[in-house]
């Protein structure tokens, strides 16, 4: 018996954390870190088709494939957006490529 009501009472104190919101301060947290994180991401992509388009007006194919292969990781590991996770509270945004 003693084991059946410590599960319930940490079911019930889930149910109670997952039901409480988030504090200010941890939603202003995860906006500045969001807010961080877009623009480096936005930063690198500019940089990496300024050095692609460097690399064909060169005509130097081998640096183009480089960056290009770069940039399709870089888009790949972005193309389902931006998850952040602060004291157990997730927030995602979906990127515009």
């Amino acid at each position: 018996m003693e084991i059946n009501r410590r599960k319930y009472k940490l079911r019930r104190d889930l149910k109670k954390k997952i039901k409480q919101q988030p504090s200010e301060e941890v939603v202003q947290g995860l906006y500045a870190q969001l807010f961080l994180e877009h623009c480096l991401l936005h930063f690198k992509k500019q940089q990496l088709e300024k050095k692609m388009d460097e690399a064909l007006d060169r005509v130097d194919k081998e640096a183009f494939m480089a960056l290009s292969n770069e940039y399709k990781l870089m888009y790949h590991q972005n193309q389902l957006g931006l998850t952040l996770i602060e004291q157990d509270y997730k927030f995602h945004i979906y990127l515009k490529w």
